[in-house]
């Protein structure tokens, strides 16, 4: 299941970056190139970046590690040793 969606956004990665490049193929010498630039940087950003946990990249490495149920449903779980018996 987990490979399932890392495929799905893999496939939605591609999709933006493709949307990416027709934009930036339309915009040259167009009066909202500044705008659109701008646009482009923002769902570049999206794409790619490293510093964004909700980037694409960052989700699809997310999907691939699965590390199980995220911290903060286990409450009586110690965040350092999240195996550790709970009493």
């Amino acid at each position: 299941m987990t490979n399932d969606r890392a495929d799905r956004m893999r496939e939605a990665y591609k999709l933006l970056e493709e949307v990416c490049q027709i934009i930036e193929s339309l915009i040259d010498g167009h009066v909202l190139e500044r705008s659109a630039r701008e646009t482009l940087d923002k769902l570049r950003d999206i794409l790619d970046s490293d510093a964004d946990p909700g980037g694409i990249r960052n989700m699809i490495r997310a999907l691939e590690v699965d590390e199980g149920t995220p911290g903060w449903s286990r409450p009586l779980d110690s965040v350092k040793n999240v195996y550790r018996k709970v009493l």
